[in-house]
């Protein structure tokens, strides 16, 4: 029997933010392969983790939360809400947090015609 673990994943607007940034580079590098390959070979790598990164970019809204699997190992649950950011090699599977199985009394309507 596993135990749930909880689990923090980053903040998804610093990560963004980053991201961003390094869009800089990334277009420098384009710029100066005309005149280079090392600097072609540097910007498609770089272009090509930031593509990556940006997979790690998720959201939990209210009564949801995220399951993270890493190539089949459980790591833990994100229960908070917000934007954030995790490792792009995790599966994010979403998983309902509300109340499916609430039975109260059955209520009386008074219908007017």
């Amino acid at each position: 029997m596993q135990i749930e673990k909880n689990f923090k994943p980053g903040n998804g607007w610093a990560m963004l933010l980053v991201v961003t940034v390094l869009i800089v580079p990334c277009i420098l590098l384009f710029q100066a392969a005309t005149t280079s390959y090392v600097a072609l070979a540097a910007g498609i790598t770089l272009s090509l983790v930031l593509f990556v990164m940006l997979f790690g970019v998720f959201i939990i809204e209210p009564n949801n939360a995220r399951v993270m699997v890493l190539f089949g190992m459980y790591k833990g649950t994100a229960k908070d809400n917000g934007f954030f950011w995790s490792n792009p090699f995790y599966s994010k599977k979403l998983v309902s947090l509300r109340a499916r199985n609430f039975t109260s009394e059955q209520i009386k309507v008074n219908a007017r015609i």
